[in-house]
């Protein structure tokens, strides 16, 4: 499997609730900030053993919103929420497969 490049960018928009993420392929994608949230893939979300996601989506404050994001390397994204978490890692993966199934 092919890896993905990294996005052209990646801007929050946190008074519409969303996260723009523009590819190079020309893609652009708007990720509902809950969504996106529910779908970290840390240790403190997903059971490490079972797989079993240990945080349900209507768990997430409906108002999140994203308070910074950093690079990690040449291969994810870092967020850190309004929430207080800031565990998870979002990988270009990860972001191309929540942005194709939005």
């Amino acid at each position: 499997m092919e890896a993905v490049e990294a996005p052209v960018s990646i801007k929050r928009l946190n008074d519409d609730q969303l996260l723009h993420v523009q590819w190079r392929d020309g893609a652009e994608f708007w990720l509902p900030l809950v969504e996106l949230r529910a779908e970290c893939g840390c240790a403190h979300c997903v059971d490490e053993m079972t797989g079993q996601r240990l945080i349900d989506i209507s768990d997430i404050d409906p108002e999140i919103t994203i308070k910074e994001l950093k690079l990690v390397g040449n291969y994810c994204v870092k967020i850190y929420w309004s929430d207080g978490h800031n565990t998870g890692l979002f990988t270009w993966e990860l972001l191309r497969r929540l942005c194709d199934r939005a």
